[in-house]
């Protein structure tokens, strides 16, 4: 699956497409270096 970050002032958006996956806040004020991203475990 191949996913779209979003970076905006406050936020992170996971998109996969038009459909958001996830919504992270950004905790820092330092540039983005990396976005780990993990599998979702099946239930």
């Amino acid at each position: 699956m191949i996913v779209t970050v979003v970076v905006e002032d406050h936020h992170l958006r996971v998109l996969d497409g038009i459909k958001e996956l996830s919504l992270h806040a950004q905790t820092s004020t330092k540039p983005i270096r990396n976005f780990n991203a993990h599998r979702p475990r099946k239930r």
